[in-house]
């Protein structure tokens, strides 16, 4: 994958909601391998505003039937691979150590109908920090380390309070096709909350 500071292929990456991509796994090229071919690449990477940041390496390769899940937490999940590791570490981001994150009271109803408003509301935000973004994210399905159902769709805010937030659904299956989505409230200083199951479902 070009860009990387450690190019590797068959790897995997999830959307966070931040819109940041987290990136695990793969193979490094036989370039950066002392053995001169493929060998699993253990060191975990950040894309973020146009450039890659480096995170704590994992301890078992996740190669070519590894996965990567988004949880409703906010964390992601990696497990599998050829080399047969039974263990599932769980990533944290840093969005979860910091304070001011949205906390839900209510959300809307668990059925959504396409471009229809509607309320959420949250913890009281200090001064300055309000929600900047509603996302829906798609829940992940990885097979051989592609989860080609993986997206992130921004919804329109209509209106915006210290502890509410009016958002819009997407106008139709153009934008995001039926089925069930993980729901995110973000902050300006992207800080989202835990996410809750909705389903986009009915007409148009």
């Amino acid at each position: 994958m070009a860009g990387l500071n450690r190019p590797r292929s068959r790897l995997n990456a999830v959307i966070l909601p931040d819109a940041t991509v987290l990136v695990t796994g793969g193979y490094s090229s036989p370039n950066s391998c002392s053995t001169g071919s493929e060998c699993p690449e253990l060191q975990a990477e950040l894309y973020e505003n146009g450039s890659w940041r480096l995170l704590p390496a994992e301890t078992s390769p996740r190669t070519y039937h590894s996965v990567s899940i988004l949880l409703p937490s906010g964390k992601v999940l990696t497990g599998g691979g050829d080399t047969r590791t039974w263990d599932y570490p769980v990533f944290s981001p840093a969005y979860l150590f910091k304070p001011n994150r949205p906390v839900w009271v209510n959300w809307p109803t668990t059925d959504l109908a396409y471009d229809t408003p509607y309320p959420a509301t949250f913890e009281s935000l200090p001064l300055g920090v309000e929600i900047d973004k509603v996302v829906l994210i798609a829940p992940g399905s990885t097979t051989h380390h592609s989860d080609m159902h993986q997206r992130y769709v921004s919804l329109e805010i209509e209106s915006s309070e210290v502890a509410s937030v009016t958002f819009r659904t997407p106008k139709n299956r153009t934008y995001a096709p039926r089925g069930w989505y993980m729901l995110f409230l973000v902050t300006n200083n992207k800080l989202p909350s835990e996410g809750r199951f909705v389903k986009l479902a009915g007409n148009p």
